[in-house]
């Protein structure tokens, strides 16, 4: 039997966040082949700006940035108005159990290992009510 292929996420918005290029146009990809419209930022501080000028339905985020990192992030989008409804996940090079546990407690809503796969897509489309 062929696995079944990844949700939709039709007109779900979604706010990837990563300094590295390469891997926000990966998943750019991803979430846009599935149908989601994707905002891109280099930086956390960008990422706050454009969540607060246009909120979307769901965060990806990096965790280890320059300067403000992801953990920083999530604290700010969870300060900010409206920020305790959207989900925000976070996305790592980073494997071990306490930097999971330590993205959860930080405020995220899931936690993903890169390399970025379509894991990704059923876990916004869980995070949205799509799956």
């Amino acid at each position: 039997m062929a696995p079944s292929p990844p949700p939709r996420l039709q007109g779900v918005r979604v706010l990837v966040v990563d300094d590295n290029p390469d891997q926000l146009e990966i998943l750019r990809g991803l979430l846009g082949h599935a149908g989601a419209h994707v905002a891109v930022a280099h930086t956390a501080q960008e990422a706050f700006d454009s969540f607060q000028a246009d909120p979307p339905d769901v965060v990806v985020s990096d965790l280890a940035m320059p300067g403000v990192t992801g953990y920083n992030l999530v604290r700010r989008i969870r300060s900010a108005r409206g920020g305790r409804n959207v989900p925000v996940i976070a996305i790592t090079a980073f494997y071990e159990d306490e930097h999971r546990e330590k993205a959860l407690e930080a405020g995220f809503s899931a936690w993903l290992a890169k390399p970025a796969s379509d894991t990704v897509i059923s876990v916004v489309a869980r995070l949205t009510g799509r799956s």
